[in-house]
């Protein structure tokens, strides 16, 4: 079985962060877990740094780890749950972006 770790950035608007975090820490790590293949959770912020910053990455990173011998029918099912998980207006819809990355 393969490991993957799905990298989704993210953004609060302005003024709105302690709503967001709340949904986020509270409601939609669980709900992303529950799915077949989600093993773990975490979050990070971006750190200000002289690197060469990715283009445009929201401000906050959710760090999912998948183990899954199907990854397209994996992400599959984790696009058509998201359907169903409603985001607040706290986050930036624009903000969001996904990097799916594998161990070797």
């Amino acid at each position: 079985m393969a490991t993957y770790v799905l990298l989704v950035y993210t953004r609060a608007i302005r003024g709105q962060e302690s709503d967001y975090h709340q949904w986020y820490d509270h409601k939609h790590l669980a709900e992303v877990l529950a799915l077949p293949g989600f093993t773990d959770a975490r979050r990070l912020s971006v750190a200000e740094s002289t690197l060469t910053p990715i283009e445009n990455p929201g401000e906050y990173v959710a760090a999912f780890t998948i183990e899954s011998d199907d990854i397209d029918t994996t992400i599959a099912e984790f696009d058509k749950a998201r359907a169903a998980m409603p985001a607040p207006p706290s986050l930036d819809p624009d903000s969001v972006s996904f990097q799916l990355l594998r161990y070797l």
